[in-house]
């Protein structure tokens, strides 16, 4: 039987090996179910890449993880100067608000960004806290 680590290893390499964006985007989304560390340290790789639509796919992908180092990432990700990027992380956060004043806080400062697309992500984002 194949383990998890196993497959989260083939599917980063079969990403590697990948041309096509959008087998590419299918395998990134992959990734962040997997939950193993290796798969989670190749999204964050991938975040700070220059391909923008592959980088906001590991923010969103990295947002199904449980863990509090992903979250603490795409927290981080709420400043960066790249508007889709700011997107990206505030959706990966709708489900991690909950009782986390750091994140609730970090979420309420993008309602009045400088690009309105962030902010009304924000408050749709917001809204179903409500």
């Amino acid at each position: 039987m194949v383990s998890f680590p196993e497959i989260s290893n083939l599917i980063i390499e079969l990403l590697k090996k990948e041309k096509d964006n959008n087998t590419r985007l299918v395998y990134i989304g992959i990734l962040g179910k997997a939950g193993q560390p290796i798969a989670k340290e190749e999204l964050r790789n991938i975040i700070l890449s220059d391909n923008l639509e592959e980088a906001q796919a590991a923010v969103l992908s990295l947002g199904e993880s449980a863990d509090i180092d992903a979250a603490r990432q795409i927290v981080n990700m709420i400043d960066d100067p790249r508007e889709e990027m700011r997107q990206a992380a505030l959706v990966a956060l709708r489900n991690k608000i909950g009782d986390n004043s750091v994140i609730f806080y970090k979420v309420t400062q993008r309602l009045d960004d400088v690009s309105p697309k962030v902010s009304f992500v924000a408050a749709i984002v917001l809204s179903g806290q409500i």
